[in-house]
């Protein structure tokens, strides 16, 4: 071997990139799909030389088992590392014979043919190449007014008639092609058409073709630079939101005795998932047009926290279903670091920024608007649902407006599913879902892989402070004053969405009078909310005054009470009993608007929900104040209390306005007129406010009465 074909190995050897000097990492060829006996002998030798040069066999041998030059080999060489169109290097694929590594330009000056059907191969190209014009003057031509692109109305002729208007604009004489052909260019403009024209204005075509949604899952498959990774179980939460497909009804009594089925507008479920395992964190159905700020902090509230009631739904869980925080004891409280959101409205809102970054020290993640593609771990849990459950249901409005099951679904209001049981069933799906195998948790329960996560130590849970585990601190904090008027002998208080709120350390502390305070509310029961001074240190709690504190009431209930208040539509005297006249005023709407409807379903089931939760409340109060009975039996000193003196312990029944049917449907008393309503709701007020306070009023100071004397 000479110096010269020395240093040739040598440059050959040094331009090959370290993870292809192995013939194993080049794009392969199946070689018995070679047809041509002849060509595929070819392949396999030159493959086999290939091969043996990248080993270390020497220049001159590896040509030799090629049976090429040395200088005919290396070129060869250079044609395989050539980039293909996949982003990689054509590898044995250049080894074909006949291959074409790279696209064909004609290099020779076109003389003048006896023939204009043949010897113009390449002249489209070389035509665009030195006239570039011609090409700008195809692009603006398919767009219409503002930019809009027209490719859907532009037939080829028109493109054929614009291109030869290019040609003469460019100076291409008519002795000149495409002008000397019989064709004039028409084949080679209908494939430049189809290979690159469509695939530069490809969005666009498909936009204007198919629509806007085809056209972004189209363009998504460019790519942003960012591949998905695999996270860490219950490090990184998913949150999104949609709109449940169902017309759906609720019923409510009327005042023929019996109740009504009133159609409701669409509501929306809210999802948290864990990004790792696939699991269920929490869901909530939002009785609403649209979920709220407040809304994703309870559902995120729920899915750190727990459930704090046994869920209604309990009963069709299967064997061992239920979300992390409630099955697992280790993750009560646990927080992720990551939580990736959209960019809706409620995501973008201070309250949950706040929660996710001064809660517990997270960080939130935006996803580029539009992109579903981005979320695809929520957003097919989302669509099973829709398809396995919502979309079989009578009633049901299916994926679109064009589909098929729109049609075949639709039945009378009166055999549509009721929203509450819809809610029962949405989260009974989503717990069970957890309880079964899942391609996200390697083929087991994504309960089970979180419990083995735990025991082996692979997954240390990133715990929410002590200090902060009370549903106030869900939400961000809010200014508010401290007033008092010596005038109408108002003591010292705050305002806080339309209400007044004072306690006992605040209605002496004259000194806070004037000054600046946080406010911190319970998104869930707006009757007592936290106070905090300007440096942060908590002050106590308050109560509303009025009305306001006297019924469990959400945000969601106060803010369409102010809504409706503020356009004049409850009347001049709503403060008196504002549960009342906001359930009078919503009901009488409610047969003719599905959003009142919604509304007056979210305040009944509401009040529901939370009846139960007083129930809880209530039998471990009484269990604590038989315990101090028995404690007081034990010393034997003490006084026995009278039984004809004690408290009643339970609270008066809730009205039948809040059941499913009414308990006696031969009632003459007409619920729907106003005096009725106002006493149903005064007496859901007292009902279930009585729940509450009784525990207070009635047990806590027997208990210490006993124990005192």
């Amino acid at each position: 071997m000479t110096k010269r074909s020395s240093r040739a190995v040598h440059s050959a050897l040094a331009d090959i990139p370290e993870c292809y000097r192995d013939i194993e990492n080049w794009p392969n060829v199946d070689e018995s799909l070679i047809e041509d006996a002849a060509k595929q002998k070819r392949y396999q030798r030159l493959s086999k030389a290939m091969g043996a040069y990248l080993q270390g066999e020497g220049l001159s041998e590896a040509a030799g088992l090629a049976k090429l030059s040395a200088s005919r080999f290396l070129a060869l060489l250079r044609r395989c590392l050539q980039p293909s169109f996949d982003g990689g290097i054509w590898g044995c694929r250049a080894l074909i014979s006949g291959a074409r590594v790279k696209p064909l330009q004609r290099k020779k000056i076109f003389t003048q043919q006896e023939s204009a059907k043949a010897g113009f191969q390449g002249m489209f190209g070389l035509l665009l190449t030195t006239h570039p014009e011609i090409e700008t003057s195809l692009h603006d031509f398919v767009r219409a007014k503002k930019g809009r692109l027209r490719l859907n109305k532009v037939t080829f002729r028109a493109m054929h008639q614009e291109f030869l208007k290019a040609c003469q604009k460019a100076g291409v004489q008519p002795s000149e092609y495409p002008f000397n052909t019989d064709r004039q260019a028409r084949e080679p403009l209908r494939i430049w058409l189809k290979t690159h024209f469509s695939s530069m204005q490809g969005e666009a075509w498909i936009q204007a073709t198919e629509g806007e949604d085809a056209a972004q899952a189209f363009g998504y498959q460019d790519g942003d630079g960012q591949a998905m990774r695999a996270y860490s179980p219950y490090l990184v939460w998913i949150i999104d939101e949609t709109s449940i497909d169902l017309e759906a009804i609720y019923e409510l009594p009327n005042a023929r005795g019996d109740w009504e089925e009133i159609q409701l507008r669409r509501a929306c479920v809210i999802r948290v998932r864990d990004a790792g395992t696939g699991a269920n964190l929490a869901s909530r159905v939002v009785y609403g047009p649209q979920a709220s700020a407040e809304d994703i902090s309870m559902v995120l509230q729920r899915a750190i926290m727990g459930s704090r009631v046994v869920s209604r739904a309990r009963e069709a869980y299967a064997e061992g279903a239920g979300f992390p925080a409630d099955m697992i004891p280790e993750l009560q409280y646990a927080v992720p670091v990551i939580v990736l959101l959209d960019n809706a409205l409620s995501h973008l809102a201070d309250h949950t920024q706040h929660i996710c970054q001064f809660l517990f020290g997270g960080k939130s993640q935006l996803g580029k608007a539009k992109t579903p593609q981005a979320r695809p771990e929520v957003e097919a849990a989302l669509s099973k649902i829709a398809s396995r459950l919502i979309h079989q249901l009578p009633g049901t409005t299916g994926s679109g407006p064009k589909d098929p099951v729109r049609r075949t679904a639709a039945v009378p209001p009166k055999n549509r599913i009721r929203l509450d049981k819809l809610d029962d069933a949405i989260e009974a799906y989503c717990a069970n879902e957890n309880a079964m195998p899942a391609s996200a948790s390697r083929y087991i329960s994504p309960l089970e892989r979180l419990r083995r996560q735990v025991l082996s130590g692979a997954l240390k849970p990133v715990y929410l402070p002590a200090t902060k585990r009370h549903p106030h601190y869900f939400g961000k904090a809010s200014m508010a004053t401290v007033h008092a008027s010596s005038k109408s002998g108002r003591r010292p208080h705050i305002n806080y969405l339309g209400a007044r709120y004072t306690g006992s350390w605040l209605t002496s502390n004259y000194a806070l009078v004037g000054s600046k305070v946080w406010v911190r509310a319970n998104f869930d029961d707006l009757r007592t909310v936290l106070l905090f001074d300007a440096k942060g240190n908590e002050l106590g709690s308050v109560q509303a005054l009025g009305q306001w504190g006297k019924f469990p009431h959400d945000i969601r209930i106060r803010k369409q009470y102010l809504k409706l208040k503020k356009r004049n539509e409850l009347g001049p005297r709503a403060d008196d009993d504002p549960l009342a006249f906001l359930f009078n005023h919503l009901r009488l709407r409610a047969s003719g608007d599905r959003t009142a409807a919604l509304q007056v379903t979210h305040i009944v089931e509401y009040l529901r929900r939370q009846a139960d939760l007083a129930g809880v409340q209530l039998a471990e109060e009484y269990a604590s104040w038989e315990d101090a009975c028995k404690a007081a039996d034990a010393v034997g000193l003490l006084p026995q209390v009278d039984p004809s003196n004690a408290l009643p312990l339970s609270p008066a029944p809730i009205p039948t306005v809040f059941g499913n049917k009414p308990a006696d449907s031969g009632s003459a008393n007409d619920p729907e007129s106003p005096t009725n309503v106002s006493s149903i709701a005064s007496g859901a007020r007292d009902g279930i406010g009585g729940a509450l306070i009784s525990t207070s009023a009635y047990l806590r100071p027997l208990a210490r009465r006993i124990i005192r004397h």
